[in-house]
């Protein structure tokens, strides 16, 4: 695969409308799919909701090593209030940026690992392979991963987890987060 088409796959995902509310991943969750089986692949549609699809791919799996996981989401948030100049949905480049929503967060990240996996699997393949899961409904409040976890139980191990989500190239650590809590107090 090469390394120009991660910019024609990161524009074709992004016209894949994904937006949550409703959704909608199972698209491009297929797509993703086929592009993967295609490439050696053997791949799996954990059903999140209706018309809401993840998709678990794995390839050159062994028992000498856990596989890379690389793993991200479908969804994207809403368009917001403010009129658009460009086409969301299209994945315009327009000088050295590619436009549409998800452009970052996060179809360039999932592009990145798909052609990342496909061509791992060129000259040296990974000891443990490569398992991808990309996920549904993540952007309010990551019920798909959570729905996923309940639900699936063949994850197995990994050597390494990859989460594509934008952090301007600069590699993290963990993940920013949120954490809620009702106080309750008593007396004077």
């Amino acid at each position: 695969m090469p390394l120009s088409d991660i910019v024609k796959l990161t524009q074709k995902l992004i016209t894949f409308n994904t937006i949550n509310p409703p959704g909608n991943e199972s698209d491009i969750s297929l797509y993703v799919g086929k592009l993967l089986s295609g490439s050696g692949f053997s791949v799996k549609y954990p059903v999140f909701a209706e018309k809401r699809l993840h998709l678990i791919a794995e390839k050159g799996l062994s028992k000498l090593a856990a596989p890379v996981v690389l793993s991200g989401h479908f969804d994207t948030v809403p368009l917001g209030a403010k009129k658009w100049d460009l086409d969301p949905l299209s994945g315009e480049i327009s000088g050295d940026k590619i436009f549409g929503r998800g452009s970052s967060d996060m179809k360039s990240g999932l592009a990145a690992m798909i052609y990342a996996a496909i061509s791992s699997f060129e000259n040296t393949p990974p000891l443990g392979g490569i398992r991808l899961i990309f996920t549904a409904g993540e952007e309010l409040g990551c019920q798909g991963a959570v729905q996923l976890a309940e639900t699936y139980s063949n994850f197995g191990e990994a050597s390494v987890i990859i989460i594509g989500e934008p952090t301007s190239n600069i590699p993290a650590i963990g993940h920013k987060g949120a954490l809620y809590l009702n106080a309750f107090a008593t007396g004077i």
